[in-house]
């Protein structure tokens, strides 16, 4: 067995990051490898357009991204100990602060972000094989025969390069996806509040694996449309290994999920001492197979979801 571990530490470097690009769970071996899948996803984060995109991404979601440390502190200090730290009088630059985190950094926005305020174009950079997406909406009041169609229109272009001549400034995607709710599911919205609809996955598989960058808009129309209110896209799946359609959330959950996945406040009136309050907020979930139960209802699914 020793012998087993001494083999595996005499490896070249980038035979590790290999190995732990197929089984991040050996980050768990020893302290140089947990160091290495940090720097994995680090080099991740920086194919996206040579770090500029990236770091442009930081800065929006500093709030979110210095919340997110605060929680990480504990869990990454291994990292964080092994550079030298700033020199007395300098404040770390943001890049500094993610020592420990870029693998929390990467999930939470390039893999299952929240993307708010989709009624008017918006834009995120993706790096999923697949785009499992699905839509927050507020049912404002009651509206008998619900019968809701959302529109949602799709740029798509690499993310690497600036230059107009690049293949990164090339759409390679540009479509409008629609989809109707099913019946047996609108018929189950009949209280206002925020639910969550799952939509089909975007077409936006990339044999090549580079980042892209979305501009998304989406509008609803059809029967009972302006009773809903377009909230935003979301594309954690939650439930990987069900075929969920619909859950319903309180405000109070909802409002807590976006501030802690986008660092801002969704509820114009949200009262924080109420908010604090909320302990792993339940769910109403409605399944395609009526028999399926939800998984993993004990975690607090409004923390930044890492798959």
């Amino acid at each position: 067995m020793g012998h087993s571990i001494a083999s595996i530490a005499s490896l070249p470097v980038e035979v590790k990051l290999e190995l732990l690009s197929c089984a991040p769970i050996l980050r768990h071996v020893s302290r140089e490898w947990y160091r290495l899948h940090d720097a994995l996803y680090a080099m991740k984060c920086a194919r996206i357009d040579d770090y500029r995109l990236m770091k442009e991404h930081l800065e929006r979601h500093r709030e979110l991204v210095e919340r997110g440390f605060e929680e990480l502190e504990p869990l990454r200090l291994l990292c964080r100990q092994a550079r030298a730290q700033a020199p007395a009088g300098r404040v770390e630059s943001i890049e500094e602060r993610t020592v420990g985190a870029w693998y929390w950094i990467y999930y939470t926005l390039f893999i299952y972000p929240l993307v708010p305020n989709i009624s008017e174009p918006v834009e995120v950079i993706t790096c999923a094989s697949t785009s499992h997406i699905s839509i927050w909406v507020e049912l404002v009041q009651r509206q008998p025969g619900l019968r809701p169609t959302f529109a949602l229109q799709v740029d798509a272009r690499y993310a690497r390069g600036a230059s107009q001549d690049d293949e990164g400034s090339q759409d390679v995607l540009h479509f409008e996806m629609r989809y109707t709710v099913d019946s047996f599911v609108a018929e189950r919205m009949t209280e206002p509040g925020y639910y969550c609809l799952s939509l089909p996955e975007l077409p936006l598989s990339d044999p090549r694996q580079h980042p892209l960058q979305l501009r998304l808009a989406g509008r609803v129309m059809g029967t009972g449309s302006t009773a809903l209110r377009l909230l935003a896209l979301d594309f954690a799946p939650y439930q990987k290994q069900k075929q969920w359609v619909m859950f319903r959330a309180s405000g109070r959950a909802y409002d807590a999920l976006v501030r802690r996945r986008t660092g801002s406040c969704a509820l114009e009136h949200s009262d924080d001492t109420e908010r604090e309050g909320i302990a792993n907020p339940k769910r109403e979930f409605v399944f395609r197979f009526p028999r399926d139960e939800p998984l993993n209802e004990h975690l607090d699914w409004t923390a930044p979801y890492l798959g």
